[in-house]
């Protein structure tokens, strides 16, 4: 026990913390000399006397060597006792290597899940106010006409802020309730643009399947925000979504303006955006960005 508790708890920290290899390792030897000396001594002034301690005449009694001769009997001392604590405590220390690297890799894993958790977190919070001043904007002006549309966007609003509050930070949902968010948040972006907007808005969902939950709402308001917005006349957005058992398939098509700054802002939306599929889908998923002469398309496939 000494043994491996020395090597596992003395030697092996030191090396790894301290890089002292050289003291580390005169260390070690000296202790290992010490404990090997030990143990002859207690094997000759022990265990040997009380083994033959009820014999009157003992032929097979061993001489008892003296301290000086058990501790410069390096050769005994070496292949005896130095293998039988050492080796024991060398087996100690392999489990005890395992555990903490197994414990290593379960804290490894944890951490990484709470970085990607948090990275989620701060990507989405950079998307959502921007959405809510803009309602909250349009919703304020309605009001100040008596609009009878208020109360259904304030309700509107609601459920859009609920299912961030409380969907938003699950890991999947069904794409139902996602498609049911898009057209709460379309009817809230119409109020801006009255009829101007040309707006479709197709879905082919063959199975409920699960989605991480508001990437699909940031990439319609990314089309909203630096697409519609800034184009003149008539802007159009088209949206297509189609899923199957095995795959979820969106397009979405804006016209767009001519505006530098915006295109840049919409490159940082997208950015993000990017980012979040890669820490949710890895090489699953196909993210096709296209900016044409008066339209930009972009495009998700996730394999599922």
């Amino acid at each position: 026990m000494p043994a491996a508790y020395f090597l596992s708890y003395v030697t092996i920290p030191q090396l790894l913390y301290t890089k002292k290899y050289f003291l580390t390792i005169l260390f070690f030897f000296i202790f290992a000399y010490l404990i090997s000396v030990a143990s002859r001594v207690i094997i000759i002034y022990g265990a040997e006397p009380f083994q033959f301690e009820h014999h009157i005449v003992c032929f097979e009694c061993p001489e008892q060597e003296s301290l000086m001769e058990i501790s410069t009997d390096l050769y005994k001392l070496f292949k005896v006792y130095f293998y039988e604590n050492f080796s024991i405590a060398f087996l100690f220390l392999a489990l005890k290597l395992l555990l903490m690297q197994n414990e290593i890799q379960k804290k490894t894993l944890s951490l990484e899940k709470d970085k990607v958790k948090n990275e989620l977190k701060q990507l989405k919070a950079q998307l959502n106010p921007h959405f809510l001043f803009n309602t909250l904007n349009n919703i304020y002006a309605l009001s100040l006409k008596n609009s009878p549309k208020t109360s259904d966007s304030i309700g509107r609003l609601s459920a859009i802020l609920d299912y961030i509050l409380y969907r938003g930070n699950s890991i999947s949902v069904p794409i139902k309730q996602e498609i049911d968010l898009l057209k709460d948040y379309i009817e809230l972006e119409k109020l801006r643009y009255n009829d101007r907007l040309i707006l479709n808005f197709n879905t082919r969902i063959t199975s409920n399947v699960m989605i991480a939950p508001l990437i699909l709402i940031s990439l319609v308001e990314n089309a909203f925000k630096h697409g519609a917005g800034s184009a003149i006349g008539n802007p159009e957005i088209h949206i297509s979504i189609a899923s199957t058992e095995h795959s979820i398939m969106f397009e979405i098509i804006n016209t767009t303006g001519h505006n530098k700054t915006n295109s840049k802002l919409e490159k940082i939306g997208l950015d993000n955006i990017s980012k979040q599929l890669d820490l949710l889908y890895g090489s699953d998923h196909v993210l096709t960005i296209k900016r044409m002469e008066n339209q930009f398309l972009v495009k998700l496939d996730i394999n599922l």
